[in-house]
């Protein structure tokens, strides 16, 4: 079991590792957008790791592990982008108001 569990983390590690290295790639080959994307996977990825990790210390049958770590990586991918989105909503938002209601001089 310590076997199994040790992998899984030395591949989370690993794949995380590859993922940042994969978007720096990306983003100094003038693919900015893309190579920022990319960048926003490694914490989901990393989060459903972690929970497939102690998943496994559990001893969870491997047909639960099969859809709970890519649920999670969708949350977490689907929570990153939701804050994104709302970040720059509200920006937009506050920018747009500023020009609106200039400031007296």
């Amino acid at each position: 079991m310590f076997f199994e569990v040790f992998i899984a983390a030395v591949a989370a590690i690993f794949a995380t590792f590859l993922v940042g290295k994969i978007a720096k790639a990306v983003f100094l080959a003038s693919h900015r957008t893309a190579g920022r994307l990319i960048e926003s996977v490694r914490w989901p990825l990393w989060c459903a790791a972690v929970l497939a990790i102690l998943n496994l210390t559990q001893h969870v049958p491997a047909g639960t592990l099969l859809w709970q770590a890519p649920a999670s990586l969708g949350l977490g991918l689907a929570g990153c982008y939701a804050y994104v989105l709302v970040k720059a909503t509200y920006r937009t938002a506050r920018i747009l108001r500023a020009r609106r209601n200039p400031a007296p001089s």
